[in-house]
């Protein structure tokens, strides 16, 4: 596990049975610059919800959108133990940016949910993961905190790292 992973696990073990309604922000640094946020609305001993995870990762501000969809095909093809496997949907080259979603997304006769994974290399180098539900009938969506047990935080946060691309 990498040590950014580690930190933040051991980061949320010490805010066992956390539960903020406005978020908690949690945040952890690499030696490499690098930054791992997640704004947590729940913490437990078995798992957490979380409504983002942000990763930052300075040495791809300016980097092509290959580094971008090669970072995102890594990603889909090393996160398989989400509720839905995620693959890139949309390529912007002009905004240096990659959008990767759920493939399919888990749908029932009220609606949809899907993750979104946006990775950008425009001013920050970020990644962000968030959750969205779109209720049938209804226009738009709507952001849905996401629910893992505290191990797949774990190996999420150390698949995202793993996964980073040289620039």
């Amino acid at each position: 596990m990498p040590p950014i992973a580690q930190k933040l696990l051991d980061e949320v073990g010490q805010r066992l049975g956390m539960s903020a309604s406005s978020g908690h922000v949690v945040t952890v640094s690499g030696d490499d610059g690098v930054t791992l946020s997640v704004d947590f609305s729940l913490i437990d001993s078995l798992g957490c919800a979380f409504r983002e995870l942000r990763l930052n990762v300075p040495a791809l501000v300016g980097c092509e959108t290959g580094t971008l969809e090669a970072w995102a095909d890594a990603l889909s093809k090393r996160i398989t133990y989400l509720l839905e496997g995620v693959g890139p949907v949309e390529i912007d080259e002009q905004a240096g940016k990659v959008l990767v979603r759920s493939q399919p997304p888990l749908s029932d006769d009220s609606g949809s949910e899907y993750y979104e994974v946006l990775l950008e290399s425009d001013t920050q180098g970020n990644f962000t993961l968030r959750r969205y539900r779109s209720d049938r009938g209804t226009p738009g969506r709507r952001w849905v905190d996401i629910t893992i047990t505290i191990d797949v935080l774990g190996r999420l946060a150390g698949d995202l790292v793993d996964t980073i691309p040289d620039p």
